[in-house]
């Protein structure tokens, strides 16, 4: 029998809820700063307006990109930010949402894993089990001078995020630690999450 998360990716593709791309593709690449990135994922604001609009859901909020390693039985929820040094960090992080986001990104994918013609024994159990990460990438906008400024800064927003999860974490699913990295090093550092 094939996994889920094969029958489930290939399940979005052909029914075009999953465009698989480069991250560098995305249509807000530029203003994101990720278009460098050459990392392929889901473009998953196009899957989660579709899903919205198809379902007549409130406007659900979602990560900017998603990727299915269905070799590895695992899903990257993936957000990209930029933080201006001048802002209040504890701040900037509560008005993120990113427990909301990703709640929401779950939400997203649910509501398609419980479509009538998606067809697989115990899905949302075999759902539930398959390992899931949360990576937020981001970088601070700062004079290069302050190198060491951002990395200490960038430990700081590495520990709030972790509380916030901690407070919010899903339960009875298999989340990961939330993991932060920087964008500007994303295609190099990512590699250790596939």
């Amino acid at each position: 029998m094939i996994d889920i998360i094969t029958t489930f990716k290939q399940y979005g593709i052909d029914n075009n809820y999953f465009e698989i791309k480069p991250i560098k593709n995305f249509n807000n690449a530029i203003n994101e700063g990720i278009n460098h990135i050459n990392i392929q994922a889901i473009e998953f604001d196009k899957t989660k307006d579709r899903v919205c609009s198809e379902f007549h859901q409130h406007c659900l909020m979602s990560c900017d990109a998603l990727d299915i390693l269905d070799s590895k039985n695992k899903i990257n929820f993936i957000e990209f930010k930029g933080l201006n040094n001048e802002e209040d960090t504890r701040e900037f992080i509560k008005g993120l949402k990113l427990p909301k986001k990703f709640k929401d990104s779950r939400d997203v994918l649910l509501l398609i894993l419980r479509k009538n013609n998606f067809i697989y024994r115990d899905k949302i159990e075999h759902y539930n089990n398959i390992e899931k990460n949360i990576i937020i990438a981001f970088d601070l906008n700062i004079n290069s001078r302050l190198k060491i400024a951002f990395s200490i800064k960038f430990l700081a927003i590495h520990s709030l995020i972790k509380k916030q999860f901690v407070d919010n974490m899903i339960e009875g699913e298999n989340y990961n630690e939330p993991v932060c990295i920087k964008k500007s090093n994303f295609n190099t550092l990512y590699l250790k999450y596939i």
